[in-house]
């Protein structure tokens, strides 16, 4: 969905105090369109804004207390000795038609001292495994390591299904990354995808993004490619747009933006050189 600027302004305002789902019922009545909370964590990641403490507190209480009750707490307790992870997470999907992760049972093993007594399902240390220190030959059959060699990964290979150079892919934020080359450099990691954006932009202007900037989208929309829709700031201006709500949908309100972020820098800085003379 597209914002208009008013849209931005009111997100901006409201996010860092509501719950995604509070903000999601105000903006489906606000804006006369049905809005997901889901679009709003979206939404939140896109613009790197935050919730309040509180806010965050009350909506983790809310998800576990939807989940936990004294009836689970007796089954968990009742349950978990003799278990494996997997075993346990079955049997409580089966009970109550919830799916826990891992980390949900992990979590609650822990807030109820329960132990289970296996290692998740592993093997328990000193089990030493049968082929352990043998060659294909000492319990492989001939026409068994052949087909195991033919299948077999060699340096350099690559999986059947890797994407080639060029292929496009969508992030769980929604922006879309582009395959620059087979393989990571070395330097970072997956560094062979590059933000398309950034690719357009490069495109479009002649010369590389410089250093420490980074490319934005003026309506707030990661999937709105049109050069005309992205333009540059550093991340020292992003950060101040950022951390004081700027609200921006176009060209010449970004400009606006990024001229107050700059004066409140330079003011910022102005301030701490003159406290360290006055010092």
């Amino acid at each position: 969905m597209r914002y208009a600027g008013w849209q931005h302004a009111f997100l901006r305002e409201n996010f860092s105090s509501h719950s995604n789902e509070e903000l999601a019922r105000m903006a489906t009545q606000r804006f006369g369109v049905e809005v997901t909370p889901g679009a709003m964590l979206s939404y939140g990641k896109n613009h790197h804004l935050r919730k309040d403490p509180g806010v965050r507190e009350r909506a983790i209480s809310r998800a576990i207390g939807s989940v936990w009750s004294p009836e689970r707490d007796r089954f968990l307790s009742e349950y978990v000795p003799g278990h494996t992870q997997s075993e346990t997470i079955a049997a409580f999907r089966e009970r109550f038609g919830i799916e826990l992760t891992v980390g949900q049972l992990k979590n609650r093993k822990a807030v109820l001292g329960l132990r289970s007594g296996t290692l998740g399902g592993r093997f328990e240390r000193g089990n030493v495994p049968p082929n352990r220190g043998k060659a294909w030959a000492d319990y492989m059959p001939e026409d068994a390591q052949e087909r195991c060699r033919a299948t077999q990964f060699r340096k350099g290979d690559l999986p059947h299904n890797t994407l080639p150079v060029g292929s496009e892919r969508v992030t769980s934020d929604g922006y879309v990354e582009v395959k620059v080359a087979m393989r990571p450099s070395g330097r970072t990691a997956h560094d062979n995808w590059v933000p398309k954006a950034r690719l357009v932009w490069e495109r479009e202007n002649g010369r590389s993004v410089p250093d420490g900037s980074m490319v934005v989208f003026l309506d707030g929309d990661p999937t709105n490619l049109d050069p005309a829709n992205l333009a540059l700031e550093t991340r020292a201006e992003h950060a101040v747009i950022a951390r004081n709500h700027m609200a921006y949908a176009d060209r010449v309100s970004h400009e606006v933006a990024v001229a107050i972020a700059r004066l409140m820098h330079a003011s910022s800085e102005a301030r701490e050189v003159a406290g360290h003379g006055g010092a």
